[in-house]
């Protein structure tokens, strides 16, 4: 076992006589301030390849900040046929999620309907994004939908 591994374990049995003990490490904010500082939670650049507002209904990306600081957002909407739009600016508070609608997103426009689209999500601090898809459509044929996150050389 790992030394991170077994430091791990350890905790996760000091803790069991304290139920909320494990949630508060949790939700202390990055991986470092839980003492855990080899891993890091979330990327500051993603991207949506496969978007789609249908006709009717939603899309929607959440945002998880584990930073321990405010995370301040930046979402840019690539089109095949239009230059892109945004950036759409967000703010998730530290240790928060935040469900956005991007169907309801108007500034600086609105993202059209049933319009092929790709958007990078940008981030001052580490996020998690997770885009679902909640809806069957035959627009996709079947395929997957992709999100990934990419670690520029800084």
């Amino acid at each position: 076992m790992s030394e991170m591994m077994t430091t791990q374990v350890r905790q996760c049995r000091q803790d069991e006589g304290d139920e909320d003990a494990s949630m508060r490490t949790l939700n202390r904010g990055s991986s470092s301030e839980a003492g855990n500082p080899g891993i890091a939670i979330g990327s500051k650049h993603w991207a949506i390849i496969q978007g789609w507002i249908p006709p009717i209904g939603d899309e929607t990306v959440s945002l998880l900040n584990v930073s321990g600081q405010k995370a301040h957002v930046e979402i840019t909407v690539y089109y095949s046929h239009r230059d892109p739009a945004g950036p759409y600016r967000i703010t998730v508070p530290e240790g928060r999620t935040e469900h956005i609608h991007l169907n309801c997103l108007t500034d600086p426009e609105l993202i059209p309907r049933a319009t092929n689209y790709s958007s990078t999500i940008e981030s001052d601090v580490p996020i998690v994004v997770q885009h679902a898809k909640a809806f069957k459509t035959s627009h996709y044929r079947g395929e997957d939908h992709f999100l990934s996150h990419h670690e520029p050389n800084e």
